[in-house]
């Protein structure tokens, strides 16, 4: 910060959105301007432009009908001295903001889920977007309200870890994987365990098909077994008996499978692996198509999650990056940088972003703060592959992150076992780049 500061220059203030901001990253609120004088002794006293913890600067009075007095609370505020012609820009990177980004109230703040003992494995929306299943290192399975959080109730059966989850379209049905080496079905409305499947090894991801029919499962390479990915029929009558045969099984011999799902009209099975790459089988016969190396060499796969028709979907990595990438020919459209070991990638519905999720890993949290963790979720645009903000408030690494199917929020679960699940406001959904809002300006004229 220059001593000579331009005549007009703010004092701006920020929080980020964990602690009540509204809209994704910064949000700048313009401040009573300061003489030339006052604002270079003022960054004298800050001694950087940025300052992380600001109980050490004065709280700012505000004109009368522009804000009230804010109170610089540790921790919690920022604050940056920048002149006029920036006020508009974040910072670190971050591009430039509309302003009503700034506007309306703070309305996006978490529900904190406490319904789970130990770690998160995995979050997931019903396909309405009213429901969440949540599974943790607990052997119980949670449904919840999304609107508010309300729990419903829990399945029991099993008898270790529960790694995966996922709901079939009709929200009829759930199925769920566990380290009991087990998958199980149930029935969501009476809690019913419909039908047990048993395995040599762990059952690390479940995931249907697009109406239903069909139920993936992966199972782990462990005490010579090899890695499968094993496919049944489902009947969606929860009544009917279901079958114990196996419609396809696809031995992983050269690099077992973490994660696998189907795509775009159960054409391709896509599954990610412990090498980094990605591979394409055919459904219906289980032939190795393509295999590529998408993410580096010997970094796990971590996650992988669909696009909503299923032509597209995004992987994370433990090589700190998560890319998109076509179920047709599996072309990387897209890359995500991120600095930090990743566990999961979300893509959201009606707006162009993906949200990553990770940090540093589990056995070394006890060692170092939450921001030195970097335990945020990260938000990227989908086209423009920048960082548009971070969300705190999770005291561990991030091991799941998913988007509400109607694009009205996201919830993510923890290494804390929390579940903290976030409803979108008007900042969000305002957001806009420059070339975005031309683009919707010449199409309204």
């Amino acid at each position: 910060m220059s001593r000579n500061c331009p005549k007009g220059t703010s004092l701006l203030m920020s929080r980020w959105l964990g602690h009540g901001t509204n809209g994704i990253g910064w949000r700048w609120l313009e401040g009573t301007e300061l003489q030339p004088k006052r604002m270079a002794a003022l960054a004298r006293r800050l001694g950087a432009a940025r300052l992380d913890n600001s109980s050490a600067a004065p709280a700012v009075t505000r004109r009368a009908g522009r804000a009230r007095v804010l109170q610089a609370t540790p921790h919690k505020l920022w604050w940056l001295a920048v002149p006029p012609c920036l006020r508009r820009k974040a910072v670190n990177g971050c591009s430039p903001q509309p302003a009503e980004w700034s506007r309306g109230k703070n309305n996006m703040r978490p529900v904190l889920l406490a319904g789970h003992e130990r770690a998160l494995t995995q979050i997931k929306y019903n396909s309405d977007g009213d429901l969440i299943f949540s599974t943790s290192k607990d052997q119980q399975i949670c449904v919840w309200y999304a609107h508010n959080g309300e729990r419903l109730g829990t399945y029991h059966g099993h008898v270790g870890a529960i790694w995966t989850v996922d709901v079939d379209p009709t929200s009829t049905m759930i199925a769920s994987g566990s380290a009991d080496n087990t998958m199980r079905l149930w029935d969501i409305k009476t809690g019913k365990n419909l039908k047990t499947w048993e395995f040599p090894t762990a059952v690390k991801r479940v995931e249907f098909n697009e109406d239903g029919t069909k139920l993936l499962g992966v199972t782990e390479k462990r005490m010579g077994f090899l890695s499968n990915i094993i496919v049944f029929d489902i009947n969606p009558d929860p009544e009917a008996e279901q079958t114990d045969e196996r419609a396809l099984t696809i031995v992983c011999d050269e690099s077992k499978a973490t994660v696998a799902g189907f795509s775009y009209l159960t054409k391709y099975i896509i599954a990610g692996h412990e090498d980094g790459s990605v591979s394409q089988y055919d459904a219906k016969n289980g032939d190795l198509i393509y295999n590529e190396p998408v993410h580096e060499l010997n970094t796990p796969i971590t996650d992988l999650q669909w696009s909503q028709d299923r032509t597209y979907f995004i992987t994370a990595s433990k090589d700190k990056s998560a890319k998109l990438i076509t179920a047709k020919d599996l072309e990387v459209l897209k890359t995500y940088v991120a600095d930090t070991p990743l566990n999961s990638a979300t893509i959201t519905p009606k707006k162009d972003f993906v949200i990553l999720g990770g940090g540093q890993a589990a056995m070394d949290v006890t060692r170092t703060s939450a921001r030195q963790g970097k335990f945020e979720a990260r938000f990227y645009h989908k086209i423009f592959e920048d960082e548009v903000g971070r969300v705190r408030g999770h005291f561990g690494p991030l091991n799941t992150v998913a988007a509400d199917p109607t694009g009205k929020g996201y919830a993510s679960g923890g290494e804390d076992g929390y579940v903290r699940v976030h409803q979108f406001d008007k900042g969000y959904f305002d957001f806009m780049y420059e070339v975005e809002r031309e683009r919707k300006n010449r199409q309204e004229n």
